[in-house]
């Protein structure tokens, strides 16, 4: 049986294990959406409302929860807490006396996953003055547009630079050239802390005020609502024991498993019924692409390093075994990861910034395929070297999908 047939069949088992284990828990879950307003959407009363009613599609924290009502001149009226207490589905706010005209209500609240969620909608009091308000701020003002630069400046370094090190330790084996980073330089340790204690600052101002406050008085209770800062403190810790010089090559060699499942805890999982299950498929997914874009660092620095003897033959046969096996391993948690967040029907009938960014990464991660195979079957088996300019086009591509994948973990699901 040939090495390919043999890792398809492994991966076929493996994609019916996970699903059977844990794909028929989780029911389909996306973040919290308004469902239904009152005043509705658009709709014309005849008198002002003395309360706002907002139900969502899942129970949110009303404790953090807020509409910001603003005129027909984008000009604040005011900014309202519910009356509501706990989680509830079913925000109350109360309103004072408005006068004759078009509003618009801005709400605010905290999905069950520690997201910030936001929207906005009109209605008008007597008549309507307006057909839309404008609130916006400038893109540059916007804390969560640099917390998510930031979170995908992150990711990008420590998929890439974590999958260098395995793939370090995979050629170390065969007696093969290594290019080491992690955790040799501790510059770059020091620029990841950097990094990630940015990201985590960043992501504590996207949140209120109150919730900020109870989080850095260690109020752990509050802490369990936004796993995304035990992701942050999980990865300043990990990326400072990796650094630890002398520890036993077991100790170096469990920290990349370590830090991809603190990366895996911050995302979209904790929403769905079995949280473990959404994590295990987020970590096996998250470890394919850093083995990917690390083959592809491998290479960078292969060529950069000009060594005298070519070992462009044997690296051809073993990232070949390495990049197949870390190409099922996207597709199939990719798999895993659609049937458990959402439905393949859903993402064919709307068109969405979700599912555009989900075409995205499958065209992305085709062409990837496409031009992994030219290099390896074309230009390394037959010319004995490595074409330049499609290694770094494949490392750009792999960019990108980190980058879709960001953006996928902040917005909202279909």
């Amino acid at each position: 049986m040939t090495l390919v047939r043999t890792i398809s069949c492994w991966s076929i088992v493996m994609f019916l294990f996970i699903y059977i284990l844990g794909g028929q828990f989780n029911v389909v879950s996306a973040h919290a959406t308004l469902e239904k307003a009152q005043p509705a959407n658009s709709e014309v009363i005849s008198e002002s409302p003395n309360h706002i009613h907002l139900e969502m599609s899942e129970p949110v924290n009303a404790a953090y929860s807020k509409i910001t009502l603003y005129n027909d001149q984008g000009k604040v009226i005011s900014d309202i807490k519910p009356n509501t207490s706990g989680f509830s589905k079913t925000l109350t706010y109360d309103v004072d006396d408005l006068t004759e005209g078009t509003y618009l209500v801005q709400w605010e609240t905290i999905a069950q996953d520690g997201h910030d969620m936001q929207g906005k909608y009109l209605f008008s009091v007597g008549k309507q003055t307006a057909t839309s308000i404008d609130t916006t701020q400038p893109l540059l003002s916007d804390v969560s547009f640099w917390w998510g630069a930031m979170r995908f400046l992150l990711q990008s370094l420590l998929l890439t630079l974590v999958g260098l090190y395995l793939v370090n330790r995979i050629m170390e084996r065969e007696d093969l050239p290594i290019h080491p980073i992690l955790p040799k330089y501790h510059s770059v340790t020091t620029i990841l802390l950097m990094v990630t204690l940015g990201t985590g600052i960043l992501y504590l101002m996207t949140l209120p005020q109150p919730v900020i406050h109870q989080i850095l008085s260690l109020d752990f209770t509050v802490w369990l609502q936004f796993p995304f800062v035990f992701s942050i403190v999980a990865l300043l810790l990990l990326v400072t024991l990796f650094a630890l010089r002398n520890m036993e090559s077991i100790w170096y060699d469990s920290m990349p498993f370590l830090i991809m499942i603190a990366m895996a805890i911050s995302g979209h999982v904790w929403s769905q019924t079995v949280p473990i299950y959404s994590i295990v498929i987020r970590m096996i997914h998250l470890i394919g692409i850093s083995l990917w874009l690390g083959s592809l660092l491998y290479l960078v620095l292969y060529v950069l390093a000009r060594h005298r003897h070519s070992y462009v033959p044997i690296l051809r046969a073993l990232l070949f075994k390495l990049n197949v096996t870390a190409v099922l391993m996207i597709i199939i948690s990719g798999i895993l990861m659609t049937i458990d967040q959402t439905t393949f029907s859903k993402l064919l009938e709307h068109l969405t910034l979700y599912s555009t960014l989900w075409y995205t990464k499958v065209i992305v991660t085709t062409i990837m395929m496409g031009l992994g195979s030219y290099q390896t079957f074309k230009v390394m088996k037959s010319k004995k070297k490595i074409h330049q300019p499609i290694l770094f086009l494949e490392l750009a591509l792999g960019v990108i999908l980190i980058l879709a994948g960001v953006i996928m973990s902040q917005i909202e699901i279909l």
